[in-house]
């Protein structure tokens, strides 16, 4: 008789008893998560982008764990609710920037950066002290006599704060293309343009109406159709480019290795501000698809390289020349003199590198409100100490 161990041997084709269930089970919930996370990567990639995962860790990363420094020198003056509230909506009248302006050139400012276009006239106003609206931006009311009423042209105060100031950044918008496709949107009205562009070059004092009569010889120049229209807006358009032309930089296309793209039609403050400008660079960045903006392009248009804003004002801060930017390189601006590179991605454009922390928590933040305030506070003292100069003069001579 065999006392041996029974051994049960199993038939072709059958899987031993009591694994069935559990291995199937294992199975499903592969193919479950499987199935699962190529769901949640096709929906990222159809309706967020191919690199929205990567995106938000970028996001993360700068938040929580960027080694970036924050330039205790660089001041934000800050448009926040509080401030459109009590200054009403915007646009505001613009003698508030040329305050903002006057402030910040007394404290010593190396740059003022205006974070804004202003492509469009601001209307003159009829003003009385003791009737402003927003008393931390407008004069007090004289102690004696009656207040007058004066013509206040928003425009014109605005540029004789930027002339004093001497070092005032207004940017201009330009929409980011394909080269190809941005002289394809040039090629219209070129003629008109090339003609009051070569006028302005010639002698730019010329007015309107001397150009007008020259290119429109023997029409009534008060009849204002849309050909006068059309030339008033070439106009403006040409003597704003002119005057901001020293900041566009003359680049061979034979030297450059990085993809640089095209700009579209150019949007400039009007002439009266563009020619006070002291720097400028297109306000335009590259927006990913959840809106928010990470890179920041150098572009280029008609044989000229076109700073960003942020670019273009570290250049001036570093002392950055335009014969210092070599772009011989692929894919990274080189500034020998400083032996700094700046790296670029597949489009030419460059990585912003957040500080940690929230945007608000970072850096030196001041409500423009409280800035008015500050300017209020400083002109009531320099009246005083006017009218105690005025005393002492006085006392003196008696």
């Amino acid at each position: 008789m065999y006392h041996g161990r029974r051994v049960q041997v199993p038939f072709p084709g059958r899987r031993p008893a009591g694994k069935t269930s559990a291995s199937r089970g294992a199975a499903r919930m592969g193919l479950l998560i499987g199935i699962l996370v190529t769901v949640v990567f096709a929906f990222f990639s159809q309706f967020l982008g191919d690199n929205y995962l990567e995106l938000k860790l970028l996001d993360y990363r700068h938040r929580n764990f960027s080694d970036m420094p924050v330039d205790p020198a660089i001041v934000h003056i800050d448009i926040d609710d509080t401030s459109l509230e009590q200054l009403h909506r915007w646009p505001w009248p613009r003698r508030y920037l040329a305050r903002m302006i006057d402030l910040c050139w007394e404290a010593g400012a190396r740059q003022i950066v205006l974070d804004m276009i202003l492509p469009e006239e601001n209307a003159v106003e009829l003003t009385r002290a003791d009737l402003a609206n927003v008393s931390a931006f407008e004069p007090v009311p004289p102690i004696v006599g009656e207040p007058q009423v004066e013509v206040t042209d928003n425009d014109r105060l605005l540029a004789q704060a930027m002339e004093q100031a001497q070092n005032v950044v207004i940017p201009y918008y330009a929409a980011i293309q394909d080269p190809a496709a941005a002289d394809a949107v040039r090629e219209k009205k070129r003629l008109e343009y090339q003609e009051v562009k070569s006028l302005i070059a010639a002698d730019p004092g010329a007015g309107f109406e001397e150009i007008y009569r020259l290119l429109r010889p023997g029409k009534n120049i008060y009849y204002r159709d849309e050909e006068y229209e059309a030339l008033l807006n070439s106009y403006i358009y040409c003597l704003s480019e002119y005057y901001l032309s020293p900041f566009f930089t003359p680049f061979s296309p034979d030297a450059v290795r990085t993809r640089l793209p095209g700009l579209g039609p150019l949007t400039f403050p009007i002439p009266q501000l563009a020619r006070q400008v002291s720097n400028s660079g297109f306000a335009t960045a590259y927006i990913d698809r959840d809106g928010t903006a990470r890179r920041i392009p150098l572009a280029q248009r008609e044989g000229l390289l076109h700073k960003q804003l942020s670019f273009a004002v570290a250049c001036r801060m570093l002392g950055i020349q335009d014969a210092d930017i070599d772009l011989s390189h692929r894919r990274k601006i080189v500034i020998p003199r400083l032996k700094m590179e700046i790296p670029l991605d597949e489009n030419g454009a460059m990585l912003i590198s957040w500080p940690c922390g929230r945007w608000e928590k970072t850096g030196n933040h001041y409500s423009i409100l409280l800035a008015g305030k500050i300017w209020m506070a400083e002109k009531g003292r320099q009246d005083n100490q006017r009218c105690l100069d005025l005393m002492e003069t006085l006392r003196y001579q008696l």
